[in-house]
């Protein structure tokens, strides 16, 4: 086989003009090992591998295989050669990019795993979950990752969700910054990191990412107004700094831009009269610090019936289920916009759920029915 390498080599000197500087290396590579090739480790398998090449010396695929064939058979200097000259003839085939990555990779190199892995991010997502876990198991740190990615918006939104969902919180922190210094943050990169926020209990570092995120959308948060869109001006985000409405079977909640107390909305809740519900599916977060507060809202009401009417609740995520603070419930018939409030003080820094809510009735006539509409919703300090 060595011989028969050797009378090819004429061939390979004819190619080597097309090829470049590179190839006549390389070429000299094997050509210096043909000798020992077959007494080495590994070989049998690296000539193999030189006479695929010389069959096929414009092939990224063939020099892959033979650097990972000289790899194997511990002669890393000419394997990182041969692989260098594959990426030259592949240089926008993610999978030669990877095949060299795994090299770099068993090496320890990353640096080089680094500047492939950004190579191959260039060129596709379908490798991006697998490069982050390699780049994190060689102690690439989100600084180093999101600096060489700058960039590549799509590989950096795509690093910072891989960090948000492993639940890498000061990671996740890292990459934020980057997307919102950019202004490439969305609304969903903001509800990625409040929920990893407050899922660590740091309710107050997630009030000031989404009020940073939001800045300029509701100019009385939170600085005069803890909770966000408190006057319903706005679809909606999804946030748990923002209003959420989760679905029950005997009411509904939306947005009502007909009537209102002032502004453009307000939020209408309709019971369907189909059961004695015990609602509190419309809540938003917000973090208070220390101190006195007033949570009030204008409530207006049509057709409610029950004895059990409706009222703003807010209680500690860390209790639930615990007593809170609740305003006047607003019940029975109809009426107009009426204001209802309440006054608390707390002795530390809380993350509060502020929800909507009706307790159960204990009379035997209790499905209640009726529309809800709730405006001008505030918690305060407490003049």
């Amino acid at each position: 086989m060595i011989r028969a390498l050797r009378v090819k080599s004429q061939t390979w000197v004819r190619l080597a003009s097309a090829a470049g500087a590179s190839f006549v290396l390389c070429y000299s590579i094997f050509q210096s090992g043909c000798d020992q090739a077959a007494t080495r480790p590994g070989g049998a398998e690296v000539s193999a591998a030189i006479e695929a090449v010389g069959a096929n010396p414009a092939s990224a695929f063939a020099w892959c295989d033979a650097a990972e064939a000289l790899w194997r058979a511990g002669q890393e200097q000419r394997a990182r050669q041969c692989m260098r000259r594959a990426r030259e003839l592949g240089p926008n085939v993610p999978v030669v990019w990877l095949r060299g990555l795994h090299c770099d990779l068993a090496a320890g190199r990353g640096g080089e795993v680094l500047t492939a892995a950004v190579r191959i991010l260039s060129l596709t997502p379908a490798y991006d979950g697998i490069l982050f876990k390699y780049l994190a198991d060689l102690g690439t740190g989100p600084a180093r990752v999101v600096a060489a990615n700058c960039g590549n918006s799509r590989a950096l939104r795509s690093y910072f969700l891989h960090l948000a969902e492993a639940g890498r919180v000061p990671d996740t922190m890292e990459a934020w910054r980057f997307l919102a210094q950019r202004r490439l943050a969305t609304d969903a990169d903001a509800i990625r990191v409040v929920e990893a926020l407050v899922r660590t209990r740091q309710g107050q570092t997630a009030q000031a990412v989404w009020a940073a995120h939001k800045a300029g959308a509701d100019a009385d948060y939170p600085a005069r107004n803890l909770l966000f869109n408190g006057g319903f001006e706005m679809a909606f985000t999804g946030s748990a700094m923002d209003w959420r409405i989760e679905p029950a079977e005997s009411a509904t909640a939306v947005r009502d831009t007909v009537v209102r107390l002032g502004g453009t909305a307000s939020l209408r809740v309709e019971f369907l009269g189909k059961e004695n519900v015990d609602y509190r599916n419309v809540w938003q977060l917000a973090y208070v610090p220390a101190g006195s507060y007033v949570l009030k809202c204008s409530v207006r009401t049509q057709g409610l019936t029950s004895d059990q009417g409706v009222f703003l609740r807010a209680v500690d995520t860390g209790d639930p289920e615990g007593p809170g603070v609740s305003t006047s419930a607003v019940s029975g018939g109809t009426d107009g916009w009426r204001r209802v409030s309440a006054v608390f003080r707390t002795e530390k820094g809380r993350t509060l759920r502020v929800e909507v809510c009706r307790t159960k009735s204990r009379k035997f006539d209790n499905k209640i029915r009726g529309v809800v509409w709730i405006d001008a919703v505030r918690l305060v300090t407490a003049s």
